[in-house]
């Protein structure tokens, strides 16, 4: 679901990025929206499975092909707007990110790059260390920034995440009774108007 942010920025700057990255990411939100489109009713999410049976013998791909059908578009769409402020919030990260390391370049190219960098993360990788940092130089060096600055902008990502999943596990890891509810006024003895 991060593609349709990608796809508007190419329509809004036409040349911001190479042909070639624009295709990828027309074929990437096209192959999204065409198969969650065909299995959405019912009947065409069937003939997709009769069509194509190795999808349902894996567990995940049965569930899938149960999931969209059972629950409709609404609730899809109510994720892909969730998943829409995500991503903005993700690419507002990664602007003031590159303005830490000296990145001065147009917000667009934040825009067609994140989401693109968001998708190589799928790679098999240890918490996405090396794949992140290679997308970092592979697509922001070709609109001139260095790949030092360019590696670093993947390294702080990296450490910005693991920050904030740190106070989260630290959250986890204390004790239940830290976190009683505040006792409400009629176990205090107050009278309620």
């Amino acid at each position: 679901m991060q593609m349709p942010i990608g796809i508007m920025a190419l329509l809004l700057a036409p040349g911001a990025a190479s042909p070639t990255v624009g295709w990828l990411l027309g074929l990437l939100f096209g192959a999204c929206a065409l198969i969650v489109l065909l299995m959405a009713r019912r009947d065409w999410a069937l003939a997709l499975q009769r069509r194509f049976p190795a999808v349902a013998r894996v567990k995940a791909g049965q569930i899938l092909l149960d999931a969209i059908p059972t629950y409709g578009l609404r609730p899809l769409l109510a994720s892909f707007g969730v998943s829409l402020i995500f991503n903005a919030l993700l690419i507002g990260l990664n602007i003031c990110l590159g303005l830490a390391v000296g990145a001065a370049i147009p917000w667009r190219y934040y825009l067609i790059f994140v989401p693109l960098i968001s998708v190589s993360l799928v790679l098999p990788s240890f918490g996405g260390l090396g794949v992140r940092e290679f997308s970092y130089m592979a697509l922001f060096t070709q609109v001139g920034v260095t790949p030092a600055a360019a590696a670093a902008m993947g390294l702080l990502f990296y450490a910005v995440t693991m920050g904030g999943a740190l106070v989260g596990g630290i959250l986890y890891l204390t004790p239940a009774a830290w976190w009683k509810p505040a006792p409400d006024s009629r176990s205090l003895g107050v009278e309620q108007p």
